[in-house]
């Protein structure tokens, strides 16, 4: 609101007049204008998110490092949990198995190995996409879980159900008694391979669960920044192949699940959240996100050709129809961000599944014609990328996979170009 400032007026021109003191009221208040920030708004200032599939400490150490070299801005992690006693498909290493709290669950790698990689990393972030509602019947959770249905862990779960109330998969049973828990996707898709219990947001055990896992074992200890959740956290009732949604969340499990990330906020105020996919922005702001979005790579097909073509005349109507310029709207006229403006405004990403661009130059430019149009590339399959035998999500013959992408291009020595958009918050679409 702009300041309206009511000045008294003289009766006349006079020099009485004009030496009498003059008198204004201001109609604003001091928070008018305010330039508010929160210190989760990093995500506002990434350009470039490419994912990496853990197989161990020192791989994807590697791999960081060379990212941090090319520019690129979140380095997002898929399967650093401890999966060792449920092996499957999983979607590409989603499962959930052993506990994820703690002083260190990672997989591999000490606390103080972690920890002294966020550092190097700097000012490059650690995010983790996981899943976690997702947890495989192969691993000790659930055993724990089936032995002590009325404890802890028991109470994650939703137990005696029907049919109707399966969510994906099956609902998987415990053999020694007959109970039954809420299935979730199983290990080959829907309704398809080895099953797995749904825990749910809505269990009191299991927020607390979640929280300090979140915000003290992955964020505080081992320095993990933000959380991409699988399917946005969103199994509402209603879908055929979900009909009574997550249950404990009264058919809304978004919204539930957003009173999780408030309270891992208390705690960590920088954490980020993202999600696999959103339809819409009211999700985005009801699951608490920050980084909204799903795929659509014919943006980035055209952005790639204008920079190989070294024509970038035809791209005004691609950018026009990207959403981006509604994130900023959004932004400053939603009611939700009254008073939280930019600081807590989204950003707005697209999934990525082509080819690595092998020219630094290039790749840079390309990257940063889309960060300044206010889309972020998050590259999570690349047809020209491999899977080795500890991964799976392989096309037929073995090349292209999910999550394990090409290394980003880089100039060794130099200091990629896309790193200003860190530095300079001026760069930012929304400022």
């Amino acid at each position: 609101m702009i300041p309206l400032l009511v000045a008294s007026a003289s009766a006349s021109a006079s020099a009485s007049a004009a030496a009498s003191t003059s008198r204004s009221t201001s109609i604003t208040t001091d928070q008018d204008l305010v330039w508010r920030d929160v210190e989760r708004a990093w995500h506002q200032q990434t350009a470039r998110i490419v994912d990496h599939r853990f197989t161990d400490f020192d791989t994807m150490a590697d791999f960081a490092y060379n990212a941090k070299k090319a520019g690129v801005s979140v380095l997002m992690l898929v399967q650093i949990q401890k999966t060792e006693a449920c092996p499957g498909s999983w979607y590409n290493g989603l499962q959930l198995c052993d506990h994820i709290n703690g002083a260190n669950p990672a997989a591999d790698g000490t606390l103080e190995q972690w920890q002294q990689l966020a550092e190097d990393l700097k000012p490059m972030r650690l995010m983790w996409w996981n899943n976690p509602t997702y947890w495989s019947v192969q691993g000790p959770v659930w055993e724990e879980a089936k032995a002590d249905k009325h404890g802890d862990v028991g109470q994650w779960f939703t137990w005696n159900v029907t049919d109707a109330d399966a969510c994906f998969g099956y609902n998987p049973v415990d053999e020694i008694d007959g109970v039954n828990a809420q299935g979730s996707w199983a290990c080959d898709g829907a309704f398809s391979g080895i099953e797995a219990a749904m825990a749910s947001f809505g269990s009191p055990t299991y927020a607390n669960y979640l929280v300090d896992a979140m915000a003290n074992s992955w964020t505080k200890n081992l320095g993990i920044d933000g959380y991409t959740i699988d399917v946005s956290a969103n199994y509402p009732a209603g879908d055929p192949d979900c009909p009574s949604g997550m249950l404990q969340c009264d058919g809304d499990s978004q919204g539930v699940w957003a009173g999780i990330i408030d309270r891992v906020r208390e705690l960590q105020p920088h954490v980020v959240l993202s999600g696999e996919y959103f339809n819409s922005w009211d999700e985005v702001m009801h699951s608490n996100s920050d980084i909204g979005g799903q795929g659509f790579q014919s943006y980035h097909d055209d952005l790639q050709a204008a920079v190989l073509n070294g024509d970038a005349s035809d791209l005004e109507e691609t950018a026009a129809n990207s959403g981006a310029d509604a994130a900023s709207v959004l932004c400053y006229l939603h009611p939700h961000y009254d008073g939280k403006q930019p600081g807590e405004c989204a950003t707005m990403y697209f999934r990525d599944t082509s080819a690595v661009m092998a020219d630094p130059a290039q790749h840079v430019m390309w990257i940063a014609m889309e960060a300044a149009s206010g889309i972020v590339s998050e590259h999570d399959y690349d047809p020209n990328s491999w899977c080795t035998d500890e991964f799976n999500g392989c096309s037929e013959y073995g090349q292209g996979a999910w999550w394990n992408v090409t290394q980003d291009p880089f100039v060794d020595g130099e200091e990629s170009p896309l790193w200003a958009f860190t530095k300079y918050r001026a760069l930012n679409r929304l400022a």
